[in-house]
């Protein structure tokens, strides 16, 4: 989905203003996920590089992981996006999930917002108060990209929100 370091690779709404997304050189390890993937050698050298997150998710430097055991981790939705907004000129960069919470105008039927979220890889289920979207490969950068083709096509009658870490940077306090 990146384009290149200048390009943003995720664009969304919230409320009026249009948000810019830009990958960084950071990214986010479900160390749930990855104690599946990887031997405990391998899970102890990353979290060796890792500054935890919350609930079993760290932040890691991507050149920190080997290539083979970073597609590994990619592959089985272990390794979460980790992006910036460039323009908001401070260190906040939001942790990308495979999940994403589903809005519709009423009236739309299930099965035809189901069909339009299964056209660009995501399935749909209904918890107790929202509908919520997960991509079918359990990858998040796939759930980002299934969000915007469902914008770049879709009317508005579905929106999809993606769910986010948002990591703030502590103020200097002197």
């Amino acid at each position: 989905m990146s384009t290149g370091e200048d390009e943003p690779v995720f664009r969304y709404r919230h409320g009026s203003e249009e948000v810019a997304l830009y990958d960084t050189p950071l990214c986010g390890v479900d160390l749930g996920i990855a104690a599946g993937v990887v031997s405990p050698s391998v899970l102890e050298e990353i979290e060796s590089e890792a500054q935890p997150v919350k609930a079993g998710i760290v932040l890691v430097p991507i050149d920190a992981i080997d290539g083979a055991v970073y597609e590994r981790l990619d592959e089985e939705g272990a390794i979460l996006p980790v992006l910036s907004q460039k323009q908001r000129g401070d260190d906040t960069v939001v942790i990308a999930r495979p999940e994403a919470r589903v809005t519709v105008e009423p009236g739309r039927e299930p099965d035809d917002i189901a069909a339009a979220l299964d056209r660009v890889g995501l399935d749909v289920r209904s918890d107790k108060r929202h509908l919520v979207a997960s991509p079918a490969t359990g990858r998040a950068r796939d759930m980002l990209g299934g969000i915007q083709q469902l914008a770049d096509s879709d009317t508005g009658s579905i929106e999809v929100h993606p769910r986010f870490l948002r990591l703030v940077p502590r103020p200097d306090v002197h």
